[in-house]
């Protein structure tokens, strides 16, 4: 377990124990540790057994810091702007146009690695901060993917893919430049989602969906049926 969020970069753990457990720093990148730590954990599970594996990750918390193997992503690209990128909040409720997420103006250095030209109009603030700022996101979210990848493979190598439920899924979701904000402290759609897809070969057909409402609170007896 981390303390708080955690850090990306040598973070400090929480190993179980008496009286709230042990503190140890480990070297490394937070993401890869964690998928380390799960892929031990398989590794020295009983193989006669039934086992439940909740992997979870810091990423993407902020404020996003890659690792160095994908800090050089999106170098020379620039990323398509999402459609409410330049939101003026006209004929919506005040609380949107007083919201304090918003792109440039309500963000700081470490969340853009450079300093802030404040004096910048406001768009032009925006149009610059996002792309330092999803370009990030996305440097972090690819560790993400390649470590989930790595567990995946294990479970393939294993022979046990076929049999496994594999859930993904997240807390609430995140404004990432629609209607200019970032964060997820307003009730808007982009905000509420949260994705939740199931790989189950031997009990879910492939390309399967469903339309209900699912919330945090039907996963535990979804994942025990």
């Amino acid at each position: 377990m981390l303390p708080d969020q955690g850090l990306y970069h040598n973070p400090e753990f929480i190993f179980a124990g008496e009286n709230g457990g042990t503190r140890k720093t480990v070297h490394g990148y937070v993401t890869d540790l964690i998928t380390d730590m799960c892929l031990d954990w398989l590794d020295s599970r009983d193989r006669d057994r039934p086992f439940c594996l909740l992997y979870h990750h810091k990423a993407p918390h902020r404020e996003w810091e890659p690792d160095e193997k994908h800090q050089h992503l999106y170098l020379n690209e620039e990323i398509p702007e999402p459609e409410t990128l330049y939101d003026t909040y006209e004929n919506r409720a005040q609380a949107a146009a007083e919201a304090t997420m918003r792109v440039g103006v309500h963000m700081h250095s470490g969340d853009l690695k450079a300093s802030i030209n404040r004096t910048l109009p406001e768009m032009e603030l925006r149009k610059w901060a996002y792309q330092r700022y999803i370009k990030d996101y996305l440097r972090v979210i690819a560790s993400v993917d390649d470590n989930v990848g790595r567990v995946l493979d294990y479970l393939e190598k294993e022979g046990i893919d076929r049999n496994t439920m594999i859930v993904y899924t997240s807390d609430q979701g995140f404004f990432l430049g629609d209607h200019g904000w970032y964060d997820k402290r307003f009730m808007y759609e982009e905000s509420l989602r949260m994705p939740f897809l199931v790989r189950y070969p031997d009990g879910i057909p492939a390309g399967k969906t469903n339309q209900d409402i699912v919330t945090n609170v039907d996963m535990a007896q979804t994942f025990l049926d």
